[in-house]
């Protein structure tokens, strides 16, 4: 996982995983499709890299997974999505994954949510690089 053999762990009923360490004494047993989902997030986001972005209170948040992203302009001038949470997550297991702005639609297939994508592209003035 992450590319590291890591200690297995007891999921309860829903198998197995594998221990990541968040602190001096704390452990957490992480699915193996954590690491899958790390590296399409990583895949999407390398896309937008040097994308221009900035968080825009005209674009519509959207909650995703129980997470809030923010709305965003991104790259020519069209409303998107903030990874700050996703990517902010990521690193909490030593992943250095870049924030980016991205579709809804890009944001709902990573996190398997259909709802993500509601209407039409909405315009936007990008600001400066966030």
């Amino acid at each position: 996982m992450f590319g590291k053999q890591l200690p297995g762990c007891c999921l309860g009923d829903d198998g197995c995983g594998g221990q990541v360490q968040l602190g001096e004494r704390t452990w957490w047993c992480v699915p193996q499709s954590y690491d899958q989902a790390v590296q399409a997030l990583s895949q999407v986001l390398a896309r937008h890299a040097g994308e221009p972005m900035v968080l825009d209170p005209s674009c519509p948040s959207r909650v995703l997974d129980d997470v809030t992203l923010a709305g965003c302009c991104g790259k020519g001038g069209v409303c998107g999505l903030n990874t700050a949470p996703w990517t902010a997550e990521a690193a909490r297991f030593g992943q250095k994954i870049p924030t980016a702005c991205i579709s809804p639609a890009e944001a709902g297939r990573l996190s398997n949510a259909t709802s993500a994508d509601a209407g039409p592209a909405r315009s936007c003035q990008v600001g400066t690089t966030g």
